[in-house]
């Protein structure tokens, strides 16, 4: 019942091992034992940026075998940069999810207030709560809690990138930035992308029109993605994950 914590040994380990070795040596007037120690180590160990005790983290959060959606709903925080998806939306996929293929939910983030305000607006407004775990994971926390996940759902932000690193496919919320440079680049088929739209409706221009790294700075900008547009995205993907290979 115990979890992992260092190199998949349980904390009882570490609390037996010394009393073990001690045992070797001399003892008083009846000779000396002689122990010889082995220690096996797992050779692609140093290659995974994961760690036993991060890992016991996510199986602990998300324990089974469950299809599960993972949301992060914000981006950083910059100035004049819009980026965030409303709660109100989020908490629709979030009942979607549960009720048309019977995912159960995680919420992710940092430890800001904004983070932690619309998490709670998501947490009150979905008809099926999600688990929140906003502010209480460190980043190999949510890097083995992403690999766990079936699928993330985010705006531009950097969790998109590290569940690419990881294999989980990331449904991109993109209006204010264009996925082709900034999105997951192993889910551009996922990504919902509305940047061109909102090119037009914020300065009248088209893509080809602007540079590179052009930016829509507009506040309602996001607002052009529609629920039913992520959903879509969802159950397609569903749809793919459940068919023979």
């Amino acid at each position: 019942g115990e979890p992992p914590t260092t190199k998949g040994y349980t904390p009882s380990v570490f609390a037996l091992l010394p009393k073990f070795l001690e045992r070797a040596g001399p003892t008083a007037g009846e000779g000396s034992i002689t122990g010889i120690y082995a220690v096996l180590v797992d050779g692609d160990d140093l290659n995974d940026p994961i760690p036993d005790a991060a890992r016991a983290f996510a199986q602990q959060q998300l324990p089974g075998e469950q299809a599960t959606l993972i949301i992060s709903p914000c981006s950083s925080a910059r100035v004049r940069n819009w980026r965030n998806w409303s709660a109100q939306r989020y908490a629709q996929v979030v009942d979607h999810a549960v009720e048309r293929h019977g995912m159960r939910v995680l919420l992710t983030g940092g430890p800001t207030t904004l983070e932690r305000e619309v998490g709670a607006q998501i947490m009150q407004l979905a008809r099926h709560a999600p688990h929140n775990l906003i502010g209480q994971t460190n980043l190999k926390q949510l890097l083995a809690l992403l690999q766990r996940g079936t699928v993330l759902i985010s705006p531009d932000s950097g969790p998109a990138h590290m569940a690419t690193c990881v294999g989980t496919p990331v449904i991109g919320l993109y209006s204010t930035s264009n996925p082709l440079r900034t999105g997951p680049y192993l889910s551009q088929r996922w990504v919902v992308n509305k940047y061109p739209e909102a090119l037009r409706a914020d300065g009248g221009k088209s893509m080809d029109e602007v540079s590179w790294g052009q930016r829509v700075r507009s506040a309602d900008a996001m607002d052009l993605i529609t629920v039913a547009e992520v959903v879509a995205k969802l159950d397609e993907l569903m749809l793919t994950t459940m068919m023979p290979e």
